[in-house]
């Protein structure tokens, strides 16, 4: 099963930002229940790019790097009640982002200690081109099943 998100809209100035990703696997299986999970009332939403030096780093320095980069966030996801969506969007997006990251969760706070403690990782500080801009979301209703 494939899933396709998208987030954007039509603001009082005009077009909004647009942001494209693709999701499938078991991850597509779980995307509805990670949005509608009644623990993620705020969520973010942000593009990120890799730069260059990232596809030097061949298969096995890029899982060494992601590996820091989870164990950083892992906690965070254990303890805080953070969940998180990750669309690929190579190939979709007009600004040539690599992904799409949503972190859902009950509390803004939560979310932003995560993403305070992701920036000190090597991913962030030496091999993103660029992330963001950041949508900030809160749930403020639901329609019931």
């Amino acid at each position: 099963m494939d899933v396709v998100g998208m987030l954007g809209g039509v603001g009082w100035l005009g077009p909004c930002w647009v942001m494209l990703g693709h999701v499938s696997g078991d991850d597509a299986d779980s995307l509805t229940e990670k949005i509608l999970s009644e623990g993620a009332t705020w969520s973010t939403w942000y593009p990120t790019k890799n730069n260059a030096e990232w596809a030097k780093l061949g298969d096995s320095g890029q899982a060494a790097v992601l590996k820091e980069h989870g164990a950083v966030a892992r906690p965070f996801v254990e303890n805080s009640g953070i969940d998180f969506v990750r669309l690929s969007s190579h190939g979709i997006d007009a600004e040539g982002n690599h992904q799409v990251f949503g972190l859902l969760a009950d509390s803004l706070k939560n979310i932003s200690d995560l993403q305070q403690a992701m920036a000190g990782t090597a991913q962030v500080n030496q091999y993103s081109e660029k992330s963001g801009p950041v949508f900030i979301g809160r749930r403020i209703w639901q329609q019931p099943e």
